[in-house]
């Protein structure tokens, strides 16, 4: 978690002219916000949400404010390695990695330290490679000593999820889903729906159908709700895969391969091609 909520509320309830008791009001209490302002304590993403309506903030615009504080190297680099991941690009990847151990050794921030780590679980995606048992353990304590995740948690886990051991990745996730606060933003919850779907992918790769069962659900309603098509594709996808482990073995293939098929039709071809592969496996080993 970061400390720019406190000061961006604070500059914006200042701005308007609002005093801490309406700010506050049927949230929090007053002493509360105040320390909240001045970095001493933290506020879950829904309890933002209510302040901003007795503000009279769109969250649009708090977003936007917010964003002035995120250091723009920090956002180069997130925006940076997603391209180069999503192109398969492994110099780029190795380059912007270079670049985010300089700048960290120089700054000594710790944001940076998380995007070293996510450079180096992207290019063990990309060839097959694992993380150092140390860097493993830095990730699921760092998550689990974040009480309230921002967008930055959610990413973080979304990019080294497949590198956790499958009890720290069911343990997370179970408080994820738990935490109905979560998809209270749109951008939120459109990184949440991903990482739900990380997950899942995850159990189908390693067997695990705890893991499906647990999140699937969740991540169909919210990609239909959203109208995420791609989300929606991997979704039914997955349940097709799951409903043949079910033993529904007609139902599922008929749903997996009308996917697929929707997946060429919708320009999403390279990956179908992925999915048919692993599917083609999954057949083989399951039927």
């Amino acid at each position: 978690m970061d400390n720019f909520t406190g000061i961006v509320l604070k500059n914006m309830r200042i701005d308007k002219g609002i005093s801490l008791e309406s700010a506050a009001k049927d949230v929090i209490t007053p002493s509360y916000l105040a320390k909240v302002e001045h970095g001493d304590n933290e506020l879950s993403f829904f309890k933002i949400l209510l302040i901003l309506k007795n503000l009279n903030i769109m969250v649009i615009e708090y977003m936007v404010e917010y964003r002035k504080f995120v250091p723009d190297i920090e956002v180069h680099f997130s925006e940076s390695l997603q391209i180069a991941y999503d192109a398969q690009n492994l110099t780029q990847l190795h380059t912007i990695q270079k670049q985010v151990l300089v700048e960290w050794q120089r700054q000594q921030d710790p944001n940076l330290y998380n995007q070293y780590l996510i450079s180096k679980a992207l290019l063990a995606d990309l060839t097959d490679g694992t993380l150092s048992q140390s860097d493993i353990d830095y990730i699921q304590n760092y998550l689990f000593g974040v009480e309230h995740w921002s967008k930055y948690e959610y990413l973080f886990f979304t990019n080294t999820l497949v590198h956790l051991p499958e009890n720290v990745v069911l343990t997370l996730a179970k408080n994820l889903l738990l935490n109905s606060e979560y998809a209270a933003s749109p951008e939120i919850t459109d990184i949440s729906t991903r990482l739900l779907i990380n997950i899942a992918i995850k159990g189908i790769y390693n067997n695990n159908f705890q893991l499906i069962k647990l999140v699937l659900p969740t991540a169909k309603s919210q990609a239909f709700l959203h109208n995420n098509h791609q989300h929606r594709l991997i979704v039914l996808y997955l349940e097709g895969l799951y409903f043949i482990h079910q033993g529904f073995v007609v139902t599922g293939k008929a749903q997996v391969e009308k996917t697929l098929d929707t997946m060429r039709f919708m320009d999403e071809s390279a990956l179908a091609d992925q999915f048919t592969g692993y599917y083609a496996a999954f057949i083989a080993t399951t039927t």
